[in-house]
């Protein structure tokens, strides 16, 4: 695969750093450091495991492991508000908080075997999911960009993924995720940036044009340009 698959490392930090976001409930207090190096981690592995850099996407893997501690130790925090998040999870069900916890750890798991056995298309999926599971978390926390465009790049890589692979359920997934996800943060892009927004639902259109057509190569090249434009999106905040 070539373009852009990554934001690089740091940048994700800001990305989630303490501040207003629209479409969240933010919560008291800034996103944990560990959670915030841990999605940074998840999106740099992805990198790693596109370009077989087997040997740093283990060193990476590794470096989860040792921050998961205290992902797991900020999911299960009581001083936390009630999230937003996808998961439902808050303080308040420590039955969801566990269940929050549980799935980043089964995702890292499957991330390591992956990345044990190189096997490139399984580990990338597995890489991103650890990435929408950490995003998840980061929910119950105040957020500077909105989640559902944090969300896009996830869905956006979940989508070029699934056209490399000629999966068409799980590419039609993501096209319907971005469309839906979009659409709560429309009317502010295109108050800020009519041109963006112009250009996002143009791709938005076109992804969903190669999906139902069943074209991998419009779908994959469409799907990294977007991920391009989600970089823009997220500096309009």
């Amino acid at each position: 695969m070539t373009g852009r698959m990554i934001i690089a490392a740091g940048v994700l930090s800001t990305l989630i750093a303490c501040g207003s976001g629209e479409g969240t409930e933010p919560n008291v207090g800034a996103v944990p450091v560990s959670v915030m190096d841990a999605e940074s981690q998840a999106e740099d592995v992805q990198g790693d495991i596109d370009t077989l850099a087997w040997a740093s996407a283990a060193a990476r893997v590794a470096g989860l492991r040792s921050l998961s501690a205290g992902v797991v130790a900020a999911i299960m925090d009581t001083g936390r508000e009630p999230g937003a998040g996808e998961s439902g999870g808050s303080e308040t069900d420590p039955d969801s908080d566990a269940a929050e916890a549980a799935n980043v750890q089964v995702r890292l798991d499957s991330l390591d075997a992956t990345v044990a056995r190189q096997d490139r298309a399984a580990a990338l999926q597995a890489a991103n999911a650890l990435s929408r599971a950490l995003v998840v978390v980061t929910e119950d926390y105040a957020l500077r960009v909105p989640a559902a465009v944090i969300y896009m790049d996830v869905a956006g890589r979940d989508l070029v993924y699934a056209a490399e692979r000629v999966d068409w359920v799980t590419a039609a997934s993501a096209a319907t995720e971005l469309r839906a996800r979009y659409a709560t943060v429309q009317s502010t892009i295109g108050q800020r940036n009519a041109a963006l927004d112009a250009k996002v639902r143009g791709e938005l259109t076109t992804i969903d044009a190669a999906v139902t057509a069943q074209d991998s190569a419009a779908a994959h090249a469409t799907g990294l340009a977007l991920l391009e434009d989600v970089d823009a999106l997220e500096l309009l905040y």
